[in-house]
């Protein structure tokens, strides 16, 4: 976890030298209302491990608050489409066609970014199943707000929330 803090200070340094601009994230949304709203104050998300070679109804992965708002933070500075686009092409959209309902993002223009399990950033390769979903409000000021955290299964292939751990 001392690798993302680090990492999140360096690369909002960067940015910052080299006059880009900074996703605003906090630690309670995700936008310039920062902050991965919705997130509990213990902040873990728990999803069923449906990697390959492992037991979805048995193994879970958890993710801390931490992981799940530099992950965010990676996705709206990778707005799809431009030079920011991360090896893979996240951020994409997010074409949900099992009908999760994210209660505090009613809108349907939503992206996804992978969340690794391990908790490292994602750069490139297999994204793995699970992914951040957030609501963008403005590229140019990369200002969005944090939905959920998902995965993908592995006989459907369609997404499923995953659950807060202290719900």
């Amino acid at each position: 976890m001392a690798y993302l803090a680090t990492y999140l200070v360096y690369s909002t340094l960067v940015d910052l030298a080299l006059g880009l601009p900074t996703a605003k994230t906090t630690l309670d949304g995700m936008m310039a209302r920062s902050t991965p709203s919705g997130l509990s104050s213990h902040g873990t998300i728990v999803c069923p491990d449906a990697r390959p070679n492992q037991d979805e109804l048995k193994d879970k992965v958890r993710f801390e608050k931490s992981a799940i708002e530099a992950a965010a933070h990676q996705g709206l500075l990778a707005q799809p489409g431009s030079s920011d686009a991360n090896p893979g092409g996240y951020s994409i959209e997010f074409e949900d066609q099992s009908d999760i309902n994210f209660k505090d993002c009613q809108s349907e223009d939503l992206y996804q970014y992978p969340i690794l399990a391990d908790g490292r950033i994602y750069g490139g390769g297999d994204p793995g199943p699970f992914r951040v979903v957030f609501q963008v409000d403005d590229w140019s000021k990369r200002e969005g707000k944090y939905c959920g955290l998902v995965y993908q299964t592995s006989e459907s292939r369609s997404f499923m929330h995953c659950d807060d751990e202290s719900a």
